[in-house]
């Protein structure tokens, strides 16, 4: 990782010039950078950051299927990597009513990837949200994945 020096200190940095080290990030390096583009940081500013970097929660959405677990790993790490916390996994789309031939080969696919969802990533919430035979739209089908999702959904 490249590192560059701001505000008279080592900060690690990518190819882009991003921030990488969570810990690296403070009030003299926001005022530095604020500076840099005109910017001078008010309290509303400070306050905002501080509600990104420690309130901020965050639900991901995946399918049961390979290529999307695959992908979660890499976007769970590089979201702790900047702070930011995701306090729930929401799957959609999962086989529950195997009335036909093609639901129970697709329920039967999706039994590996759901499971391997669930073993790594026990310190965040799981929801499984059903294939529906129709698209999710309008209010009452809304409700009906708010109900899934629990109390205080989103």
């Amino acid at each position: 990782m490249p590192v560059t020096t701001i505000a008279d200190r080592p900060v690690h940095v990518d190819e882009e010039g991003f921030l990488t080290e969570y810990d690296e990030w403070g009030d003299e390096l926001a005022d530095t950078l604020a500076a840099q583009i005109g910017v001078p940081l008010t309290d509303e500013h400070r306050a905002l950051l501080q509600f990104l970097r420690e309130d901020v929660r965050l639900s991901l959405v995946t399918i049961p299927e390979a290529l999307a677990v695959r992908q979660l790993d890499d976007a769970l790490d590089e979201l702790r990597r900047h702070g930011l916390e995701v306090r729930r996994l929401i799957v959609n789309n999962v086989v529950q009513v195997t009335d036909s031939p093609f639901l129970v080969r697709k329920a039967a696919q999706q039994r590996p990837h759901l499971a391997e969802l669930h073993e790594p990533h026990g310190d965040v919430s799981i929801v499984e949200i059903p294939l529906f035979p129709e698209e999710v739209r309008g209010v009452e089908r809304l409700r009906t994945v708010g109900r899934l999702l629990g109390p205080g959904a989103p």
